[in-house]
């Protein structure tokens, strides 16, 4: 496999639709990226034209790939060619998205089932993983050759992508750099055990030390050594209220008792006369 997916999917413009209240989104991703553009925006007022500009449907047909988004965006006399870069991951940090991933059973289940958690997002940022974009993280170009950071036209195209992840917040892995075959297949091998992801900086084999900690399958795996030496349980001391053999008693000479309790009564006499 290649540094960065091939793949490129095209999508049907939008419709004209109705302004709705509240965030511009349905979903926390598609959210989650409109905060991204409007704080990557230098200038807010392009961008408020933007957001009209996808409500109004004059973007065209939408071209989504590693890195890149595309589509013609139309004034009411005139179209501009626009695209907008996405900055891609690196392999260090896909490793590290993977092993994060494959670090939860729970997000393995849930890409199976095609969602994407929304913690995915706060723990692959904890690993220093970016998901959604941010300052810096976006390289709008345009046609038009206004100068603001982005244009209207690149503002409106990446609020329609915002509707795209409402129905496929998947496409943000694609954007990033890989789709999610291959993710899923990179976590795979991860979690199989091998402890990397097949991949390394330079696109070939991962080294051993690429690994990031241990895979939990291998470590249940593993065999427990055996503990040294036997160990002796103690004696088990008799419990409260047990019967004790009796210890052993002396003969007694029964004359010489009765000469010692006569003494003994007469000294008490003796003493009580006084």
């Amino acid at each position: 496999m290649g540094e960065y997916s091939e793949r490129a999917l095209g999508f049907p413009a939008f419709q004209p639709r109705r302004r709705a209240r509240g965030r511009f989104a349905r979903t926390w991703w598609g959210n989650a990226w409109v905060e991204g553009v409007e704080e990557d925006a230098l200038d807010k007022a392009p961008v408020k034209r933007g957001r009209a500009y996808a409500y109004a449907g004059h973007v065209g047909p939408i071209t989504l790939s590693a890195g890149r988004i595309s589509a013609t965006v139309y004034d009411d006399h005139s179209s501009h060619a626009t695209t907008v870069g996405v900055e891609r991951f690196d392999p260090a940090q896909w490793r590290r998205l993977v092993a994060e991933i494959a670090s939860r059973s729970g997000y393995l289940a849930a890409l199976l089932e095609r969602d994407l958690p929304e913690d995915l997002a706060d723990d692959a940022s904890a690993a220093g993983v970016f998901l959604v974009p941010g300052m810096g993280d976006l390289e709008p170009e345009c046609s038009c050759g206004e100068i603001e950071h982005p244009c209207r036209h690149a503002a409106a195209l990446c609020f329609q992508v915002a509707w795209l992840l409402d129905e496929d917040p998947f496409l943000l892995l694609l954007l990033r750099g890989r789709d999610e075959d291959d993710i899923l297949d990179r976590v795979h091998r991860y979690a199989s055990g091998s402890g990397d992801d097949g991949v390394d900086d330079a696109g070939g084999a991962a080294p051993d030390d690429a690994a990031v900690g241990a895979p939990a399958r291998a470590a249940y795996a593993a065999t427990i050594p055996a503990l040294p030496g036997v160990l002796r349980p103690e004696p088990t001391p008799a419990p409260v209220g047990a019967e004790l053999p009796a210890p052993p008693v002396a003969a007694v000479d029964v004359d010489t008792l009765r000469d010692l309790v006569h003494r003994s009564g007469e000294r008490a006499r003796e003493y009580l006369s006084a």
